[in-house]
């Protein structure tokens, strides 16, 4: 584990000859996620975990994909490749809960849609395609199992990050941006 003084310390890789990329950490420094590539360069999701003494890899998923955001409990959150009627496949945001389930979101009706970050309630934002239009925003609520798209204006937005809900006001804040490179946020209420 890295210590103050100290230079960085290098993750396990999953494969060997393969590259590692870590792309989110949950708040005690514990678990990270990202994602893992053979020598081929084909990258599956992976999970780190700090026992106490040192880092070990875990392989989160068999389908392609990434971890990008963590929550304290260490869920990660990111997206997975899936068969469809589209040439390269399609991409499906995906939870990986700290207990080891696993679970692929849908859409807003499009192809596809991915995850950036996961809060400690369990809700998820990140960017979906729908039936029509372009890339479009959302929050995932855990409590009913459902993702909402986030309103803004302009062609396209993307939810990067959401807070934690707020104990004043039931609500949670979620950062993005839009197509016009606008930095958005939006207060969500409780569903």
């Amino acid at each position: 584990m890295w210590q103050p003084g100290r230079c960085g310390t290098s993750l396990p890789p999953l494969f060997d000859g393969g590259s590692t990329g870590a792309r989110a950490v949950n708040g005690d420094g514990t678990i990270i996620g990202g994602l893992a590539s053979d020598s081929a360069g084909t990258g599956v999701p992976v999970r780190w975990i700090y026992d106490g003494i040192q880092w070990q890899v875990q392989q989160l998923d068999i389908r392609p994909g990434s971890a990008s955001g963590a929550n304290d409990v260490g869920d990660l959150a990111g997206w997975v490749s899936i068969p469809c009627n589209v040439a390269d496949g399609c991409q499906r945001a995906a939870i990986w809960s700290a207990d080891g389930s696993v679970r692929t979101l849908g859409t807003l009706g499009g192809a596809d849609s991915w995850a950036r970050d996961i809060n400690a309630s369990g809700d998820v934002v990140g960017g979906s395609t729908p039936a029509r239009g372009s890339n479009t925003g959302y929050i995932w609520f855990a409590a009913l199992q459902r993702m909402v798209a986030l309103p803004f204006k302009g062609q396209w937005a993307a939810a990067n990050a959401v807070s934690d809900v707020r104990m004043a006001d039931s609500t949670r804040l979620v950062v993005g941006m839009t197509s016009t490179r606008d930095a958005v946020i939006w207060v969500v209420r409780n569903p």
